[in-house]
């Protein structure tokens, strides 16, 4: 289990369960996604918004790819 918990995830009783407090933006990562932004244009987009920490955001990325 990773020591930090990617985007959407949080640790639970040494688990990784879903949080809900971030599903929101989770699911505006993945509509983006859908359609056709890149993942870059997509960080560019998040960060200029500063919807949360940049290494939360490259996590997520790389556990899509995974």
């Amino acid at each position: 289990m990773p020591s930090r918990a990617p985007l959407g995830y949080k640790h639970e009783d040494k688990k990784l369960v879903i949080d809900y407090s971030t599903k929101d933006i989770v699911k505006r990562i993945f509509n983006l996604y859908y359609e056709g932004n890149s993942y870059q244009t997509i960080s560019n987009i998040l960060n200029e918004e500063k919807s949360f920490r940049k290494n939360k955001l490259a996590r997520f990325f790389y556990y899509c790819h995974t």
